[in-house]
């Protein structure tokens, strides 16, 4: 479910990121930008009244004792697994936002894309996660979510360091689309895990929980990202954020043993 949900949002990026860049392009600059903001302003609002036509299902009941921190720190311990998933993805996050904002940037201010260049290269980012989430999604019903995670945190870090001999904006077409095919892998079965691990009774307080820890990280990250790359540049930048990503990684299969064997998981739990 989760994998044709992905697929179809793909499916989306790969028709109206292009034609964002087309209006651009057409317009100039700012009318193209604005055109676009309106149009997306607009098609927001119609895709939230749909949604609020969703009817929403009987929620289940959970705990609620004690303050609202106390309830999120409860939430975020009830499980050890699932604590060492937050830590472990608050480091991944981190690295990923060391550099993540800034690969765009470096398209345009040093390999000198257009919005038009830019927009086919999404087209194409989105036309391998299309392909790619029906795989994913297959993967993780026979091999599980922590299995396809740990797979793709352990190529994932390589892609940062592809940017460093680029000197064509084409040339990122070798970054898109392996990253297009692996983030699917990665975000779906990201959370798959955050559905998984948590207890249910302390699921939407955990989910609260990593998302505020997680938002921590995704703000300290481009800061800290920012200041490297202009006090020494995109190359130290890109790099950092592959080596973080890679930390990040290892202490994911430390934490969460996911090449385990299924039978080892059987004993220990016995």
């Amino acid at each position: 479910y989760f994998s044709s949900r992905k697929m179809v949002m793909a499916l989306a990026s790969m028709l109206f990121v292009p034609l964002a860049g087309q209006i651009i392009e057409w317009l100039g600059v700012p009318q193209g930008y604005q055109v676009s903001f309106g149009i997306s302003i607009t098609l927001g609002v119609v895709a939230l009244s749909y949604y609020a036509k969703i009817p929403e299902p009987k929620a289940a009941k959970t705990v609620r004792t004690g303050k609202s921190g106390q309830t999120l720190w409860r939430a975020l311990t009830s499980s050890r697994e699932f604590l060492l998933f937050c830590l472990t993805s608050i480091v991944w996050n981190f690295a990923w936002q060391l550099g993540g904002p800034y690969f765009s940037v470096y398209q345009v201010n040093v390999l000198k894309a257009t919005p038009r260049i830019i927009g086919l290269l999404s087209t194409a980012s989105a036309l391998v996660r299309m392909v790619g989430q029906p795989f994913w999604g297959r993967l993780i019903d026979r091999r599980g979510a922590r299995w396809t995670r740990a797979v793709c945190t352990l190529i994932i870090p390589i892609l940062p360091f592809f940017w460093l001999p680029m000197t064509k904006p084409w040339h990122a077409i070798f970054v898109i689309l392996p990253s297009g095919f692996l983030w699917a892998g990665y975000q779906t079965a990201n959370f798959n895990l955050l559905l998984e691990l948590p207890s249910r009774e302390h699921r939407t307080q955990a989910v609260a929980s990593y998302t505020t820890l997680i938002g921590v990280a995704n703000i300290i990250g481009p800061l800290l990202g920012g200041q490297v790359v202009e006090t020494y540049g995109f190359h130290l930048d890109f790099a950092l954020s592959g080596i973080g990503r890679m930390v990040g990684a290892l202490l994911f299969i430390w934490a969460l043993k996911p090449f385990r064997k299924q039978s080892d998981k059987a004993v220990a739990a016995t």
